[in-house]
């Protein structure tokens, strides 16, 4: 019963130290195997009990390489506006986590991509579109050269280092004219 109510099946998994054996009662294992990350029983179910869980899910896909199974990501999608009902102390940490792991500019994309950035961060989501020079700016527009920026911090960056690169031009998208 405690393995059903569990976010995703890597976290529904149980080490038995007496008989030194994996317990799984969720497909957790297969799951690793397989490299994907699959929410417990009805994914929005799981989402409504703690709304944090859509974040985590982002960090979790990054942090070990994991692909988010489709009914997964598309219940992400679907209730990405409840994360706003989540203290944002929680959020902040796993901002953290998702800045400060493996792959920040990936982070950063699969936040817009699942619909969680316009929550958490709508200053830097409002970075799509704005557009730049581009003999300067070949990446394209202002959030593109964001997530490239980010995808170029060194592994394991501090938390200064990660946030100021994500920040670094914030001010554009309500300052943009074109001339």
């Amino acid at each position: 019963e405690d393995a059903l109510r569990r976010d995703f099946s890597i976290n529904g998994l149980f080490y038995d130290p007496i008989e030194d054996r994996i317990l799984d009662y969720v497909g957790g294992r297969e799951d690793l195997e397989r490299r994907i990350l699959r929410a417990i029983g009805d994914p929005t179910q799981r989402f409504e009990e703690d709304a944090l869980r859509l974040a985590r899910a982002a960090r979790f896909a990054l942090r070990f390489g994991l692909a988010i199974e489709p009914r997964t990501r598309k219940a992400i999608v679907e209730n990405a506006g409840r994360l706003a009902l989540v203290s944002a102390e929680r959020i902040r940490d796993e901002l953290i986590g998702i800045f400060t792991g493996p792959d920040p500019g990936g982070g950063l994309a699969l936040l817009s991509e699942l619909g969680l950035l316009k929550i958490v961060l709508p200053e830097v989501e409002a970075m799509h579109g704005v557009e730049q020079p581009a003999q300067f700016h070949p990446e394209g527009d202002v959030f593109e050269h964001t997530v490239e920026c980010m995808r170029k911090l060194p592994p394991a960056p501090s938390l200064t280092l990660a946030f100021g690169m994500l920040l670094h031009d914030v001010g554009k998208p309500p300052t943009f004219e074109r001339l």
